[in-house]
């Protein structure tokens, strides 16, 4: 594959989204800033793609008026590299790390920051590599998503080594933060109860003790969550929501089966 490599990242690159040129380690807002509205609210955006288009864009119009062209590149990439991809709530896949980077700009400054968010699951799910992601949008923001991936050229990576680079890495923190924040709120829509279980314990045990002294907001928030879960189900409104996206989700798989198979037929003629 021939790709012309970007230039390095260089520090404007990294502030010039910036609503103030100001540069610090820590937003002086952060510790009192709030992820989201209230938890029924936001679990209804989940089920709502036209609704975190909207956020989404809103977001990048307001941290990063200055970078919308690589933003969107980088937006049409995981659309396409995610694609007949489907989250529990039959949303295309795409629109998990769209919520988890807009918890990343409401959370943090930096532009590397919010595309590795937005990138994070490439790795892991999809047939791109290490140094096609290095080429295409920069080594430092591929670095950071290779830290918070499982697998990396299809090499799965032990556990251990897994927490302990994250956790040297506050950028990857971050990334891992608002991830698990984004799939949280997600398994609402998760019908295997065991599973779903499993992974509300692992988050408590694992997940939280790593992030709640950096990102003691985010950890807060998926707590809270997390209780939200464990009492409340699904309501007939957003099972209906969940049906009919699954109609759409459907056809739009029976119209693509059609495509390939009459892409096939004229292959077969041509020859």
């Amino acid at each position: 594959m021939n790709i012309t490599p970007r230039q390095p990242f260089s520090v404007e690159d990294f502030t010039k989204g910036l609503k103030s040129t100001e540069i610090s380690d820590t937003p002086s807002w952060y510790n009192t800033q709030k992820i989201s509205n209230s938890i029924e609210s936001e679990i209804n955006i989940y089920l709502d793609q036209s609704e975190i288009s909207k956020r989404f864009m809103k977001m990048v119009d307001a941290s990063f008026p200055n970078n919308k062209e690589v933003i969107y590149e980088v937006l049409n990439f995981i659309e396409n590299k995610h694609k007949w991809q489907y989250r529990d709530e039959n949303t295309e896949y795409h629109y998990h790390p769209m919520m988890a980077a807009i918890y990343c700009a409401q959370s943090w400054w930096s532009l590397k920051e919010f595309l590795a968010t937005l990138l994070h699951d490439i790795l892991e799910d999809t047939n791109t590599s290490y140094n096609e992601l290095v080429l295409k949008f920069w080594e430092e923001v591929a670095e950071i998503v290779k830290l918070v991936s499982f697998s990396v050229d299809w090499k799965v990576i032990e556990e251990e080594d897994y927490y302990t680079t994250i956790r040297n890495s506050d950028s990857a923190l971050l990334v891992k933060s608002v991830d698990r924040l984004a799939n949280i709120y997600s398994t609402m829509f998760t019908e295997d109860t065991e599973w779903k279980n499993w992974y509300f314990d692992r988050t408590l045990s694992q997940v939280i003790p790593l992030i709640e002294d950096k990102y003691p907001v985010i950890a807060k928030e998926i707590v809270n969550v997390i209780d939200y879960l464990k009492t409340n189900e699904i309501s007939e409104v957003q099972e209906s929501r969940i049906k009919d996206l699954k109609k759409v989700r459907d056809f739009k798989e029976a119209q693509n089966k059609r495509n390939e198979n009459t892409a096939k037929i004229w292959d077969i003629l041509s020859k």
